[in-house]
């Protein structure tokens, strides 16, 4: 397979301690919008996608239980 043996003992060493190989949780201010979220944002852009930033957050807002903030939606955009 063309890989280090170094490399497969750290994964056999991580999955005999842990139980799993998934690498552990980063440290960092959590994603503010959640996948469902960029989805619904994705899905409303594709609708019209020349609409102002305005209009966009604002469709957005009243699809989903919360409100975010225009900048929020732009930082997501871009």
């Amino acid at each position: 397979l063309n890989i280090p043996e170094s490399t497969v003992c750290d994964i056999v060493k991580k999955y005999k301690e842990t139980g799993s190989t998934e690498p552990k949780q980063r440290p960092g201010r959590p994603k503010t919008l959640k996948k469902r979220d960029t989805r619904a944002l994705k899905r409303i852009i594709r609708t019209d996608r020349f609409s102002p930033l305005g209009d966009v957050t604002d469709k957005f807002n009243t699809s989903l239980d919360t409100t975010f903030h225009y900048n929020t939606v732009r930082r997501y955009l871009h």
